[in-house]
């Protein structure tokens, strides 16, 4: 007999033969029954304490995100020291032949973005 068919025979009232009825019927009645405790009333309070205590940042986790930041900054100046790195334009160079191509494609992704801010961001 199928898990299925045996818990569906229970929850009928049916009796299943077996071991494996006797099991799911402790089950069955183990789970319609109440737990026998009950919280304190200040339980809710605590709770919400923890979770306002929790909520807020503490100081010493801004220090240790600076620290986090001043050193792959450190770390970054040090390998470009270190290894001679030399920023190149590469592809962009061919913009500087373009002054006017560029300046519409700025203009254009800047009407775009007050485009967006106006009427879409306004209506989500």
């Amino acid at each position: 007999m199928k898990d299925e068919d045996i818990q569906e025979r229970i929850n009928q009232g049916e009796s299943v033969p077996g071991h494996e009825g006797q099991v799911y019927r402790k089950i069955v009645d183990a789970l319609q029954r109440e737990p026998k405790f009950s919280l304190p009333p200040s339980f809710a309070d605590r709770v919400m304490l923890r979770i306002q205590a929790g909520s807020s940042s503490s100081s010493s986790d801004l220090v240790w995100l600076y620290v986090g930041i001043t050193a792959c900054v450190l770390a970054l100046v040090v390998a470009i020291w270190r290894t001679g790195f030399t920023p190149e334009l590469g592809i962009l160079k061919f913009l500087t032949g373009y002054p006017a191509l560029t300046l519409f494609g700025v203009v254009f992704i800047a009407g775009l973005q007050w485009l967006d801010r106006r009427l879409v961001k306004k209506s989500a």
